[in-house]
């Protein structure tokens, strides 16, 4: 089971691979060992057992579909915006910092 943050971070993460994918400014090579990566995860991901957690499992789907859409024209990929946090302090005992 993965919290909410897990998820965000996990999400990111594909983003960037995705995103170095087809980034003309890194090497060939780089570019090719993030499309193998992102080739096993969809593998991984599309062979493994069903989920019993609902929420992952809609997480899962939702990336499974993100790197679908990517293989299917990987030139009208467009990057996810980025979550931003919100202005402030973190909520929490200011204390412990």
């Amino acid at each position: 089971m993965s919290s909410e943050v897990e998820r965000a971070v996990e999400f990111r993460a594909l983003e960037a691979m995705l995103s170095l994918a087809v980034n003309p400014l890194a090497s060939t090579q780089a570019r090719a060992i993030a499309r193998s990566h992102l080739n096993d995860l969809l593998k991984q991901w599309t062979t493994a057992a069903p989920l019993t957690d609902t929420a992952e499992a809609i997480h899962r789907a939702a990336l499974i579909d993100r790197i679908n859409d990517f293989n299917r024209d990987p030139a009208k990929f467009i990057p996810a915006k980025p979550i931003e946090a919100p202005p402030g302090m973190p909520i929490g005992d200011e204390d412990a910092f």
